[in-house]
């Protein structure tokens, strides 16, 4: 049975322009819910306005043109990424001495991709978003592999014949091994690189897909990257993941720019992709707790969120590394906000060690009431809505495109 890019997380990837939305000067507000006539209606506002705004649950209409679809990324459903950074981390041993598990064949989705659109439209999406493995396209520097370009024409010819709209994500995680052995995004010269291979598959697809991702989740690549140092590379560095982050801002401004300048560009919507935690203190009442959760936050979430709304950069882990860096393009790089959510984070001040380097360890709390998921996060909807306000105060659309 061919595989429905089960590893991609996205149940509903929506289209809002809500940035201007009254509910957003609410949003410090308590969410509510009350029963009347056997329906839900939820009440956005803080219980002081003169008149409640409220949202009947069992009436609830979707604008022409929303988007509903679902979103993968390469080396979790393609299957023969044996090039990239995470096939070689897989080829190790975790800290305990057993084997990591490996992608290999993952989903088959390299072949099966006429099988999985056809699921798709089964369902009645409307958009797939995908990354394109760049150690496919460019398996060497400067050099194409053509049969993988001709590969992902197919994929965005199967996707416009069946009426899904496609999105590209350039950057979901993984890089060329040439590229790692050159030091990746820890050596900002090496953005050039990213340019080049950005340019290269817009000049090839520009014309099949209007929506595109620069780059996903830069602050989760950063933090198991070189902060926990779960993911490859595997380092706890804290000056480094400041210097990577940093370097991600900058090559997604560049690839705007370099895209924006191209034949199509200026048609095209490009935007970058922002995952949203709240970072809560584990003990409400504890002053450590709450300092290290605030931390926490600005280096996760505002330190990005700045960054776009303003051109400033500031990442301040405090005895270990503050990095700043302006750049005056940054507000103007980005044509949307994609939104990746899933769960809430609870922050504990602990002491370090040497397994353990951060004062600070991030927890999730089961609650009786709760649904964990299989990530063993807990479901938790609130956040969804505080994380839709918060990046809808960049002023720009917001696409969902995790959940």
């Amino acid at each position: 049975m061919a595989a429905l890019v089960a590893s991609a997380a996205l149940l509903v990837f929506a289209a809002s322009s809500a940035a201007s939305d009254e509910g957003q000067a609410r949003a410090a507000g308590a969410l509510t819910a009350s029963r009347a006539r056997h329906s839900t209606f939820w009440t956005w506002d803080d219980g002081r306005e003169p008149v409640r705004r409220r949202l009947d649950t069992d009436d609830v209409r979707f604008p022409p043109g929303f988007l509903w679809g679902v979103a993968s990324a390469a080396h979790q459903v393609e299957g023969g990424c044996a090039n990239n950074n995470w096939a070689r981390w897989e080829e190790g041993r975790d800290a305990a001495g057993a084997p990591r598990p490996r992608a290999g064949a993952a989903c088959e989705h390299w072949t099966r991709f006429r099988e999985d659109i056809e699921l798709m439209r089964s369902l009645g999406l409307t958009s797939y978003r995908f990354s394109i493995e760049w150690s496919k396209i460019e398996p060497a520097p400067g050099v194409f592999d053509g049969e993988a370009i001709a590969h992902y024409h197919e994929v965005l010819d199967a996707l416009r014949a069946a009426g899904i709209a496609p999105m590209i994500t350039l950057f979901h995680f993984t890089i060329p091994a040439w590229f790692e052995e050159l030091g990746g995004f820890e050596v900002e010269s090496n953005n050039g690189f990213f340019v080049a291979f950005a340019q290269r598959a817009f000049a090839e697809y520009g014309g099949k897909c209007e929506l595109w991702c620069t780059v996903n989740e830069p602050e989760v690549y950063v933090e198991g990257g070189y902060s926990s140092g779960k993911f490859p590379p595997c380092k706890q560095d804290m000056h480094l993941a400041a210097v990577v982050l940093r370097n991600l801002l900058e090559a997604h401004v560049l690839v705007y720019a370099a895209l924006k300048a191209m034949p199509g560009g200026a048609a095209a919507q490009i935007g970058l992709v922002k995952d949203i935690f709240q970072f809560e203190p584990y003990n409400a009442y504890s002053p450590l707790d709450t300092a290290a959760a605030s931390i926490v936050d600005s280096i996760m979430n505002e330190s990005i969120l700045r960054f776009l709304r303003t051109g400033h950069f500031s990442f301040w882990m405090p005895g270990q590394v503050r990095l700043t860096r302006t750049n005056t393009r940054a507000p103007a790089s980005y044509d949307f906000i994609g939104l990746n959510y899933y769960s809430h984070h609870h922050v504990r001040v602990r002491l370090p060690s040497a397994r353990a380097p951060h004062p600070f360890e991030l927890l999730h709390l089961p609650r009786e009431e709760a649904l964990m998921t299989d990530l063993a996060y807990p479901m938790y909807p609130e956040g969804f809505y505080h994380a839709l306000v918060r990046v809808g105060k960049l002023g720009k659309p917001v696409y969902v495109t995790e959940s």
